[in-house]
């Protein structure tokens, strides 16, 4: 039963309730969904009949990692990724991580990770994992493995108390976008040694900003929420996806409606396409990022909140592939530039501020030389990089 009193008191107590109520009734209509479904189920084939598919489904998924991890080369092999920061002061905060590859169980050791810290980037150990899973469904590219019982051939040391597996109190806000592109990208990165065939190169992490103020046209608050899109790494086979939401969170989201955007808020979207020069050069090129101006056309004073990762660290290459761009993002007022970072917050705007971001570009990976010329062609014809990229980095005349 649905306490309406209590809803009511959970949207209020946010800054937009009628998008929090729509968002909390779309949960449970899809939580009676499946309950429905399940209950369909259950009385057709009877408890003991999904009970043995379902073991079976996850002996399947064990029996699928097992045979990928079989053909991957054994051996401990190490990586470091970063942070852009600590949350409070320290820039590229690291993480080091250590993978022993066996033949068919990988161990993923986190014990290095440095001491959990105050601020909103510690992932807590039910986080981590899913990430260290996660990294290896990438991998693996397998439908089949999808599933909890392939997690039974990994194996995850922590430490407790550390960035990757806090105690209480640890804050933990930002563990499943923020902390959770680190963790991913340094079990990525660890098995290019031992699986250079299967390795994604770095995507661009996780980056939002929100807008905020009073609208004298209309007499209200309001506050805008962007999550531009951005570039995916390559592998050896593929190109990097181009302009997409971000790798683990939030995936598929589809940009806002810029028309719903300029009519609903006092923002005029200026620009909004590709990056050129984003992604990282190789024989198969990183995906490029994305540029969104948006112009504020509001007559009072209003704010711009940044949390985002991404603009100090940039998405890693493969197999001898170029890095990717990193984010940037600045305002521009009255001819000046301001350069801003993924956590400046409370960054006045005054009416008529331009602000721009530029989206980072998704990792290369292989020798950019041995790109074909056809696709070398196809890039600049489409905007993505330069002629003199194509000379310079690329080969040929």
């Amino acid at each position: 039963m649905l306490r309406e009193d209590m809803l009511r008191l959970v949207c209020e107590n946010t800054r937009k309730p009628e998008d929090t109520r729509g968002d909390l009734m779309a949960m449970v209509a899809s939580v009676n969904v499946g309950m429905d479904r399940l209950g369909a189920l259950l009385d057709r084939y009877g408890v003991g009949e999904i009970q043995r598919c379902s073991a079976a489904i996850l002996d399947a998924g064990e029996a699928a990692m097992r045979a990928h991890i079989g053909r991957w080369t054994p051996g401990v092999y190490k990586a470091t990724s970063w942070y852009d920061h600590d949350g409070v002061e320290t820039e590229r905060f690291p993480v080091p991580v250590t993978i022993t590859v066996k033949e068919d169980e990988v161990e993923i050791d986190l014990r290095e990770a440095p001491e959990q810290l105050p601020s909103y980037l510690n992932s807590p150990i039910a986080n981590t994992s899913a990430c260290v899973y996660i990294s290896f469904f990438y991998l693996c590219n397998d439908q089949q493995v999808q599933n909890e019982g392939s997690t039974r051939a990994i194996k995850i040391l922590t430490r407790k108390g550390t960035v990757v597996d806090p105690v209480s109190p640890a804050p933990v806000t930002g563990s499943t976008t923020f902390a959770a592109a680190v963790i991913i990208e340094g079990v990525l990165k660890a098995m290019q040694g031992a699986a250079p065939e299967a390795v994604v190169a770095g995507s661009a992490r996780r980056f939002r900003y929100g807008f905020g103020g009073s609208d004298a046209e209309t007499g209200r608050d309001f506050s805008h929420y962007c999550s531009p899109k951005c570039g995916f790494g390559a592998n050896q086979n593929e190109d990097g996806w181009i302009n997409v939401g971000g790798f683990q969170n939030p995936g598929g989201t589809p940009s806002a409606s810029l028309e719903r955007v300029e009519a609903t808020y006092p923002l005029q979207v200026e620009e909004y396409g590709v990056t050129p020069e984003s992604g990282g050069a190789g024989k198969q090129r990183g995906g490029v990022g994305g540029v969104f101006a948006l112009r504020y056309r509001g007559t009072g004073p209003a704010l711009l909140n940044i949390a985002g990762e991404g603009t100090l660290v940039a998405p890693f290459g493969a197999d001898g592939g170029a890095e990717g761009a990193p984010h940037a993002i600045w305002i521009e007022r009255g001819g000046e530039r301001i350069d801003l970072t993924g956590r400046s917050n409370d960054v006045p705007l005054e009416p008529g501020d331009l602000v721009v971001h530029h989206s980072a570009g998704g990792g290369g990976c292989g020798d950019p030389k041995e790109r074909d010329r056809a696709l070398v062609e196809r890039d600049v014809a489409y905007g993505y990089i330069s002629e003199e990229t194509a000379r310079a980095v690329y080969g040929g005349d």
